[in-house]
């Protein structure tokens, strides 16, 4: 829908139009299948974002022999 939207404004050439087509450049660039689960598997083992993931396995552990 964003994409029809700025297809839409992109066909309008007047001055008043001074936006970025961000959603139809992502959609352009943006990886495939595997490409998207390897990023978020790659990025899942950061520091920042494990830390909060550790407690949580562990509670889920406990709560499995509970």
């Amino acid at each position: 829908m964003l994409v029809t939207i700025e297809s839409l404004l992109s066909k309008d050439e007047t001055d008043q139009n001074n936006f970025m087509p961000i959603y139809q450049q992502w959609q352009s660039e943006r990886s495939s299948i595997s490409g998207l689960l390897t990023e978020y598997v790659r990025n899942a083992f950061k520091p920042t974002v494990m830390t909060p993931y550790i407690p949580l396995m562990i509670i889920f552990i406990i709560a499995q022999f509970l």
